[in-house]
């Protein structure tokens, strides 16, 4: 089916691979480099957001976030769950991970193609003054989005200073698209350096999967990606309902309130991401060793492992609880500037949230690692009803803060049932399938 595997996995063999990616060895270099990749990957654009929220108005920026909250949800769409569905696979069976890969890649293609034209076809009949920005927007998002197929397999693997080298041209072409803005190009303009930026770092992954695995063989028929589409459909499902309730806020503030509120929020919820970056490492360099350790039935040092994860989770959360309260105001006028001091209060309520965030992220990755991805959906199906049921009652009397004080309560009650889930499986043994793949 494949073509040719990464001489670790020639010279070990299957058994002798999963072994290696179960091990907790040289954790601590690829928790640096994930840190870094997390660091490349969301600062620079970061800085790219500062510079266009500086030199467009509020309105035109709140216009811009709405796009890109659409195009967040296409963008996680596109790939039908199927990253997650590689970067566990390919620990627990790398030498599949080629195939599996001529599986994904068909599947992503065409409902990234599918998506596009859907999306703004509906924007162009419903609110064409959105199109060009909203086409652009989507465009540069879903264009970016592939390389998580590829990027899954660098995890799996877990060749972490290849995915920091190989992520990191995107956002840092971005960034420095910021240029741009400064000379006085158009929103669009630069959006089209946005897409011509994601499609190198695109190019790039491709050319370096070859280069270190084989050229997949692409699977075009329903029948040859069928056993990766219904393997893949749990995490996809999972991450739309994660993905609309991380959302929600800005859509439906965006229908019931102002422009300028989704622009006060966008901004505060763009810090949060942030901070996301102290566990994303975390998860990184864990989450396929779990899922290794699954597959091996290594259960003591899988249950030491999920304990330890959530402990520093935890921690990560109450620290920058602690620190971005009391400092909301003065980070986020230093971020954004003093236009958006009225976003301090909204940023202030969501950084109580880092904590139930934090704990509900790390017990949803190692949920897919244990095989029970498929309970967690509806955990958060009911989470995200909550979350727009709140959300339509308070937006309309107390706006962003109100949208923000939903947030805090959902992520609560996400981490929470999560954080059950995960402890009764790893507490009876019960790592459904992980051993059958």
């Amino acid at each position: 089916m494949s073509q040719s595997t990464d001489t670790r996995v020639r010279a070990h063999g299957r058994a002798g691979a999963e072994t290696l990616i179960a091990r907790v060895t040289g954790w601590e270099r690829d928790l640096v480099l994930s840190v870094a990749a997390q660091l490349v990957q969301k600062l620079p654009g970061l800085v790219a957001a500062i510079v266009l929220a500086r030199y467009f108005d509020k309105d035109l920026i709140g216009q811009f976030f709405f796009c890109g909250v659409v195009g967040a949800i296409a963008a996680t769409a596109s790939h039908l769950g199927t990253d997650r569905e590689l970067r566990r696979s390919s620990a627990q069976r790398p030498g599949e991970a080629l195939a599996m890969l001529g599986q994904a890649l068909p599947l992503r293609v065409v409902a990234t193609v599918a998506l596009w034209f859907g999306i703004n076809a509906v924007v162009a009949l419903v609110q064409p003054e959105l199109l060009l920005i909203c086409a652009l927007t989507t465009l540069y998002m879903l264009v970016g989005d592939l390389f998580f197929s590829f990027s899954a397999i660098f995890v799996g693997f877990r060749w972490t200073g290849l995915r920091l080298a190989v992520g990191a041209i995107g956002p840092l072409l971005i960034a420095l698209s910021s240029l741009a803005v400064i000379w006085g190009w158009s929103l669009p303009a630069v959006l089209v350096l946005y897409v011509a930026a994601n499609t190198v770092m695109v190019a790039v992954a491709i050319r370096v999967t070859q280069a270190r695995l084989g050229t997949p063989r692409l699977q075009w028929t329903f029948v040859a990606v069928r056993p990766m589409l219904f393997a893949a459909l749990p995490f996809f499902f999972t991450e739309i309902v994660l993905l609309l309730q991380s959302r929600i806020d800005m859509l439906m503030l965006f229908s019931l309130s102002t422009t300028t509120s989704v622009a006060e929020y966008g901004t505060s919820y763009r810090l949060l991401e942030v901070t996301r970056t102290l566990i994303r490492p975390l998860m990184m360099v864990f989450v396929p060793i779990a899922a290794a350790m699954a597959v091996t039935r290594n259960r003591p040092e899988l249950a030491r492992l999920t304990r330890r994860l959530l402990t520093a989770v935890s921690l990560a959360g109450v620290l920058l609880a602690a620190i971005c309260i009391p400092l909301a105001a003065p980070i986020v006028t230093t971020v954004w500037g003093e236009d958006y001091r009225s976003s301090a209060d909204v940023f202030a309520i969501l950084a109580l949230s880092t904590v139930p965030l934090f704990i509900g992220l790390a017990c949803l990755n190692l949920a897919g690692a244990l095989h029970r991805e498929k309970d967690c959906l509806g955990i958060l199906i009911v989470t995200a009803l909550a979350n727009a049921a709140m959300n339509a009652v308070v937006i309309p009397a107390y706006g962003a803060p109100g949208a923000a004080w939903t947030t805090f309560a959902t992520e609560c009650l996400a981490a929470t049932a999560l954080l059950v889930l995960i402890l009764r499986a790893i507490r009876s043994g019960e790592t459904t399938e992980a051993g059958d793949g």
